[in-house]
């Protein structure tokens, strides 16, 4: 199942590089709440590529999320059942999941492809361009949608076999190697 860790390796990686864009914004925010408060001058620039960058964080993201399980759960009532029951659950969600994915990566595509052509421009001061963060959402989607593959796929085999499926670490938990 090496296909399984290059699904986790990708995503992994995509997220801890994504996690440096935060570090970005708070530094833009940061700036901006200087120059406002203590230098009486506020920036034109500081929100609209702030917003553009939230975007592509929250869309590219979303893989190493559900990598380390960091979406929401209903925990308490979830780890009180078995291994078998859990998976079963896991892999009867996966169809709403799945579902729901491919409707977003639809409409998702549409919506970027239609930015793209048009070379969509935000109505802001600086008309940064709109389709990078709309590609953005499309591989964030399709990061998700692999993870969401490698999760069902770990819990068909952790049905059939009675092994549970290794768990990586929480998202503020450090990763086992």
């Amino acid at each position: 199942m090496g296909f399984l860790k290059v699904i986790d390796y990708i995503n992994e990686h995509i997220g801890r590089v994504v996690a440096y864009i935060g570090a970005v914004m708070m530094f833009i925010v940061t700036y901006e709440v200087v120059m406002r408060y203590i230098f009486n001058r506020s920036t034109s620039w500081a929100l609209e590529i702030n917003q553009s960058l939230l975007c592509i964080y929250a869309a590219l993201a979303g893989g190493y999320t559900l990598l380390r399980r960091g979406h929401v759960n209903v925990e308490i009532v979830y780890s009180r059942f078995g291994m078998r029951t859990r998976m079963v659950i896991d892999i009867l969600t996966s169809f709403l999941f799945f579902g729901f994915i491919i409707v977003l990566l639809w409409q998702t595509w549409d919506m970027a492809l239609d930015s793209l052509i048009l070379r969509e421009r935000s109505e802001g001061l600086l008309g940064l361009p709109l389709y990078p963060a709309k590609i953005a959402i499309v591989i964030g989607v399709l990061l998700i949608l692999m993870q969401g593959i490698a999760n069902f796929i770990r819990s068909i085999v952790a049905l059939t076999t009675g092994v549970e499926p290794p768990k990586s670490a929480g998202i503020f938990e450090k990763a086992k190697k």
